[in-house]
């Protein structure tokens, strides 16, 4: 049976975005088959500074690792693999629509999310008020904005590249396939899948070298670029040291 993600069509309404969800593949996304119609979302302005991308992930709930419920702990960590390397983090918790909250640009909290079973059970029932817990590093969504800001000095199109993949728990990594030290289990990555970031109406690898370009300087020696040769993707990380490679699979 085919996976289904959410891909997501925004469809302006007055004060309103309609947001429609046809079915694609991706094996970063969520593993429940489930499809939503529409959900009509405030349209809100787009988060253009690091301080109002402080400022939303401060107005989240927080709790601690050690304070997990047992049921979220069994099912994102079937192995017990990672509770030593989690055990000093903080977790935002993340209720019904909160997840359309914008977050870095246009780009919302969903876009960042792991999209489980819990991702689906609250899509299902958004106004159920339903709890998902997001692994998440402020300093990983700077990185992006400064993208998206510098992209726009430049005469580029800001918004030429989709968010693909954010934090991923250990057992959604290992459904995606994910190494075993990959930073998104810790809320530090992001995948970009890149569009047409110089408007010349196709996207090919010179949008992709002008987006690692300007991310060469943007992460520098304070995080992880994979280049992921032959297609449009990039992984971008807040890791704390330098690191490249170029395979498709991160060895980091």
């Amino acid at each position: 049976m085919a996976k289904i993600i959410f891909h997501k069509k925004a469809l302006r309404r007055g004060g309103l975005i309609l947001i429609l969800f046809p079915v694609l593949f991706s094996s970063c996304r969520n593993e429940e088959a489930t499809v939503i119609e529409n959900i009509e979302v405030p349209e809100t302005p787009d988060i253009l500074s690091h301080e109002k991308i402080d400022s939303v992930l401060d107005g989240f709930e927080k709790i601690k690792f050690a304070d997990l419920d047992t049921a979220y702990l069994n099912y994102s960590d079937p192995l017990k693999k990672y509770g030593k390397k989690l055990k000093g983090r903080e977790y935002l918790i993340v209720k019904g629509r909160a997840i359309f909250n914008k977050i870095v640009g246009p780009f919302r909290v969903m876009d960042f999310l792991s999209h489980d079973k819990y991702y689906s059970a609250n899509l299902k029932e958004v106004d159920a008020n339903q709890t998902q817990y997001w692994l998440v590093d402020g300093k990983m969504l700077h990185m992006i904005l400064d993208l998206i800001l510098e992209l726009e000095k430049l005469g580029y199109n800001k918004y030429g590249f989709l968010v693909r993949c954010g934090h991923r728990h250990p057992r959604r990594n290992m459904a995606s396939k994910g190494s075993s030290q990959s930073q998104h289990q810790f809320g530090r990555a992001a995948d970009l899948e890149i569009r047409d970031i110089n408007n010349d109406g196709k996207k090919d690898d010179t949008d992709k070298q002008i987006v690692l370009e300007l991310l060469e300087d943007i992460v520098d020696d304070d995080g992880g670029l994979g280049l992921y040769p032959g297609t449009m993707s990039v992984h971008l990380d807040s890791r704390g040291y330098k690191a490249r490679w170029n395979s498709y699979t991160s060895p980091y």
